[in-house]
């Protein structure tokens, strides 16, 4: 998910630089953008409703029909970010960016109107999804006997998840890191604004552990047993972290991950639907089966842990 969202606001800051607002047509923009996502919004039921009506089959071919579901849902996002092209380079939106926001003379105001369809796009898609995501998740989970499962969620808040989880923690920080680039090179020389920009790329990578923890809605583990465990299991590793923190998925998420670059700013984070469906042990082994060193330099997002699969791990 992350590369189809990375790919498309790459595609909004080259719309951005290179479109100028010769021939814009606010009104052909807005109804091809409104035909473009009535279309992904149709596409995105389909794909729906055939995981809804198929969604048996995982009974008697569980992994092929879970590769297909995977399949669909890469060829859904394909299909958005192509869309989203469409709809900034062949509808005229980024034209029409461009002589909206244009006139301030600055290229971030642009690139904001730039971002209005695929949050769109994003929202539209999310919606179609969400009933077949949610009876997918909570099947996988009662098989695995799990107590929680994704029935928890409604649409508002799978959507401010999905927002929160796939776009915050990656929109708000490209957005300002452009601005601040932008503003060095307008107010200072072209060697300090040089070292400036560095300052402000190291200074973002470094924050970049706190930044996911609010955007994913984190907050402290109570001192317990399992909080002892998982710091002594990245003492073990060499890996120091500032905290565990709880990852607030609405329970339908089982999964884990460790981010930050340094220690002080580097969090074990762990989802409230691993922790309320597996034991302190089961649970460190989730952990221990992570490359500690690779994962305090690197994001690490997992497709879902299915607990049953946790569960029959052999010794």
């Amino acid at each position: 998910m992350y590369a189809y969202i990375i790919l498309s606001l790459l595609l909004a800051v080259f719309a951005t630089d290179l479109v100028a607002a010769d021939g814009a047509h606010p009104l052909a923009a807005a109804a091809g953008t409104g035909a473009v996502t009535v279309l992904v919004l149709m596409a995105g039921l389909a794909i729906s409703g055939y995981i809804l009506l198929r969604r048996s089959r995982v009974e008697t071919d569980e992994q092929r029909f879970l590769r297909t579901v995977g399949l669909l849902g890469r060829l859904y996002r394909t299909v958005i970010v192509f869309a989203y092209a469409f709809v900034l380079l062949g509808c005229g939106w980024a034209r029409v960016a461009a002589a909206w926001a244009g006139q301030t003379g600055w290229s971030v105001p642009v690139l904001a109107v730039n971002l209005v369809p695929l949050v769109l796009l994003l929202l539209v898609g999310w919606t179609a999804l969400f009933w077949a995501d949610r009876s997918l998740r909570t099947l996988m989970f009662q098989r695995a006997g799990a107590p929680v499962v994704a029935r928890h969620w409604t649409l508002p808040r799978y959507i401010a998840f999905m927002l929160r989880q796939y776009l915050l923690v990656i929109l708000v920080p490209m957005v300002l890191l452009l601005a601040a680039n932008e503003t060095a090179a307008r107010l200072l020389p072209e060697e300090a604004a040089a070292g400036a920009v560095l300052a402000i790329l190291v200074t973002a990578a470094l924050l970049a552990g706190p930044w996911v923890c609010i955007c994913w809605r984190t907050e402290s583990l109570p001192e317990s047993r399992l909080r002892r465990r998982l710091v002594d299991l990245a003492r073990r590793a060499g890996i120091r972290v500032a905290d565990v923190r709880i990852w607030r998925t609405n329970l339908s998420i089982a999964n884990g991950c460790m981010i930050g670059l340094l220690g002080p700013l580097r969090y074990i984070l762990i989802t409230d639907a691993l922790l309320l469906s597996l034991s302190a042990e089961q649970v460190e082994r989730v952990y221990d089966d992570i490359d500690a060193k690779r994962a305090a330099t690197h994001y690490l997002h997992q497709p879902p842990i299915l607990v049953e699969e946790v569960l029959n791990r052999p010794e």
